[in-house]
């Protein structure tokens, strides 16, 4: 057998073995992560540069970074708690519930620029759903806050996960339950208060993935 065979993938035999499926997952996830260190890389600074920001660029890269490398550090550390599956699931299911809190303050922020995104012509998701705004909200909140009591459930959490993620979920309804589309303040006060939000959520998980001596 010369080199080049040696080096050859034998998709044939990867099918074969049912790997194929893990393989092209492991692949996306590459392609994810790729993806959107070229996001972070390129649109961010420009992003910034218009909100005339441009001088904090490097520090946010840099906790973005650091944040990065202590996940993947953390990711390996979980394994010896759990299988590798449900950290799997569990992130999964993690990524979903910031997907929906995501929608939920992104919602919220659009209100405070209800009047400026009406001049602009820009089709926010506040502008769409008009009137709708806080009980959709509402809804993103709860879909997000359930995903992640089941990521919790799934990774095996303990008892102190769940005291401050109470307060989390009242952080999260207190936001939707105050949102009014005619006041642009209480609205940038209440996406500023994401903040908090996802401190106490921080917590959370550390409180209920700590293993006492």
């Amino acid at each position: 057998m010369t080199y080049t065979d040696a080096e050859r993938v034998d998709w044939r035999a990867l099918w074969a073995s049912g790997d194929l499926a893990r393989f092209c997952f492991i692949c996306l996830g590459i392609l994810l992560h790729a993806t959107n260190e070229t996001m972070v890389a390129t649109v961010m600074p420009a992003m910034v540069g218009d909100l005339s920001g441009v001088q904090l660029v490097g520090w946010s890269l840099a906790v973005y970074e650091i944040g990065a490398i202590t996940a993947g550090a953390a990711a390996g550390r979980l394994v010896s708690y759990v299988s590798l599956r449900t950290n799997m699931m569990a992130a999964a299911l993690l990524y979903a519930a910031g997907v929906f809190w995501t929608l939920g303050y992104d919602t919220i922020y659009a209100v405070q620029d209800l009047e400026d995104d009406a001049l602009a012509g820009v089709k926010s998701s506040a502008r769409r759903l008009g009137a709708a705004a806080p009980k959709a909200v509402l809804g993103f909140y709860v879909v997000s806050f359930v995903l992640v009591l089941t990521a919790a459930f799934v990774a095996g959490l303990g008892p102190l996960f769940w005291p401050p993620a109470a307060v989390y979920g009242m952080q999260l309804s207190r936001q939707a339950g105050r949102l009014r589309l005619d006041d642009p303040a209480q609205a940038l006060a209440l996406f500023n208060s994401n903040s908090l939000a996802g401190l106490l959520l921080f917590l959370a998980i550390v409180a209920g993935g700590w293993r006492g001596g």
